[in-house]
């Protein structure tokens, strides 16, 4: 590689410098950490998917049902939705 000769005798390269830049949209995401008690964001997915899956579905019949009267104020009809 070339070199120049700079002011007091120091040498210089001349090969380019480049800085490593993220490209817009691919924000750098922090894993996921465990110390002592604490679970990874894998764990709570798992036990959010676990806990949902023990409920029941609602027919469609029940889900227009429920929804008319949560909008008619019936608040057990949307604490069951």
């Amino acid at each position: 590689m070339p070199e120049i000769q700079i002011g007091g005798g120091k040498k210089a390269s001349t090969r380019k410098q480049t800085a490593k830049v993220t490209p817009p949209g691919a924000a750098k995401r922090r894993p996921a950490t465990t110390n002592g008690n604490a679970t990874t964001n894998h764990d709570v997915t798992r036990i959010y998917l676990s806990e949902i899956g023990r409920a029941r579905l609602l027919t469609a019949e029940e889900e227009i049902s429920l929804s008319r009267a949560a909008q008619g104020g019936c608040l057990a009809s949307r604490q069951r939705m």
